[in-house]
C-alpha cells in the first residue's frame, strides 16, 4: 500500500527545536565518502538508529546541506515528492528540492541518501504576522497545485485510499477485531458516523496533505514561506479546506481560546482572500478536524499491521485526543468559522 505515510521526522504536534550533535570521526568519514560533500557533520537527535536520520553538513563558508538517510524502500516516495516540489518551484511556489547528484543509493546496504541546500529559516512562530504569511502562501500553493499535471493519477490513488479507509471503518463497526487497535480507539471508531470521512472529499483537488509543524519553514532573510515534503501530495485528493484545517489544528489551536481565535482569523482571512473559498456552515471546521482524526487512526490501523513499533502508542493517543478536542472546543471552532 504505497499510499501509507512513513514515520514523520517530528511526532509531536509542536516539536522542540532540533538538537544537533557533532558526529564521530568514523561516521563523518563515511558521510564524506558517500555524499562527496565537505564540512563539519552534525546529526539531529532522534530515536532512529544510526546511520539513518537527518544530518547537517556545514561548510567553511557557513553554507551547507541538509541530509536525509532513509531506507531504499522510500525511494519512490522521495522521487515523487521531489518531482512535485520541483514543478511547484518552477511555478513560483517556494519549496526545497533535492540537489543535483542525489539521491544516492549505497551499494550492499539499505541506505538512500538525499541532500538539500540548507534553508536559513525557522519553524512557524505563534504570531499573527507569520500565520497570515502562511495563509497567503497556502492560498497561492492551492491555486497552482490545482493545475497539477498529475491530477488524474493523484485522484485515482486518493480515491483508492479513501475506499480502503471506508472499508476498514465499516469492518470495525461491524465487529471485526484488529488486535493492534487500542480498545478506546476501537470504541470511538465503532460509534462515529459511517459517512464521517465524506467531508474531506468535498470539491477535491490536489493539496499538500501533510502540513505538520516540521513541513513549513519561514525564511530568516525575507519572511517567505517554504513548503517541504510533498510525499503525501501524490495521494492527497481532498478538499483544500483539509490543508486549511490542518494548519489551524497544528499552528493555532495549541494556544488559549483567545489566541487561537486571533491566529486562526489572521490565517483564514489571508487564505480566503486568495482563493475565494470559505467554510460552509458553523460546524464545518469541527467536522473536518474530526474526520481528519478518524482518518489518521484508520491509517495507523494499517501501518501497525506492517510495522508494530512502540512509537505508535503515542500516535494513537495523539489522534484520539485531537478528536475529543474538537468536541471540547466546539464553540471556539464555530467562532473561527464565523470570523473567517
Amino acid at each position: 500500500m504505497h499510499w501509507l505515510p512513513r514515520i514523520p521526522a517530528h511526532l509531536e504536534l509542536r516539536p522542540k527545536e532540533p538538537v544537533w550533535h557533532k558526529v564521530k570521526p568514523e561516521l563523518a568519514l563515511r558521510l564524506k565518502q558517500w555524499t562527496k560533500l565537505n564540512g563539519e557533520a552534525y546529526r539531529m537527535e532522534s530515536s532512529v538508529s544510526t546511520p539513518y536520520g537527518y544530518y547537517n553538513i556545514v561548510e567553511n563558508t557557513g553554507s551547507g546541506y541538509f541530509i536525509k538517510i532513509l531506507s531504499t524502500k522510500t525511494e519512490n516516495q522521495q522521487s515523487e515528492s521531489d518531482r512535485m516540489a520541483r514543478w511547484l518551484n518552477e511555478e513560483g511556489i517556494e519549496t526545497s528540492c533535492v540537489i543535483a547528484g542525489f539521491p544516492i543509493r549505497i551499494s550492499n546496504s539499505d541506505y538512500l541518501i538525499l541532500a538539500y541546500k540548507n534553508i536559513n529559516g525557522h519553524f512557524v512562530k505563534q504570531n499573527i504576522n507569520e500565520l497570515a504569511s502562511i495563509g497567503t502562501a497556502l492560498g497561492n500553493l492551492h491555486t497552482v497545485i490545482k493545475k497539477c499535471k498529475w491530477s488524474s493519477l493523484v485522484k485515482k490513488t486518493g480515491f483508492k485510499r479513501h475506499e480502503a479507509l471506508i472499508n476498514r471503518l465499516m469492518d470495525i463497526k461491524n465487529g471485526k477485531i484488529f488486535h493492534a487497535i487500542p480498545d478506546d480507539v476501537n470504541d470511538l471508531l465503532c460509534n462515529v458516523d459511517k459517512d464521517i470521512l465524506s467531508v474531506l472529499i468535498e470539491t477535491p483537488q490536489v493539496i499538500h496533505g501533510d502540513l505538520n509543524y516540521g513541513n513549513i519553514l519561514i525564511q530568516e532573510n525575507n519572511g517567505n514561506v517554504v513548503f517541504l515534503d510533498f510525499e503525501d501530495s501524490w495521494s492527497a485528493w481532498f478538499s483544500p479546506l483539509m490543508d486549511v484545517s490542518f494548519v489551524i489544528e497544528r499552528f493555532s489551536l495549541m494556544n488559549s481560546d483567545k489566541k487561537s481565535l486571533e491566529l486562526s482569523k489572521a490565517f483564514t482571512k489571508a487564505y480566503f482572500s486568495i482563493t475565494n473559498l470559505s467554510f460552509n456552515y458553523d460546524e464545518h471546521l469541527g467536522d473536518i478536524l474530526r474526520a481528519m482524526a478518524v482518518r489518521a487512526m484508520l491509517l495507523l490501523s494499517f501501518i501497525v499491521e506492517l510495522d508494530s513499533l512502540e512509537v505508535y502508542n503515542n500516535e494513537w493517543k495523539k489522534f484520539y485526543d485531537l478528536y475529543h478536542q474538537t468536541i471540547a472546543r466546539a464553540d471556539l471552532l464555530k467562532s473561527i468559522v464565523n470570523a473567517s
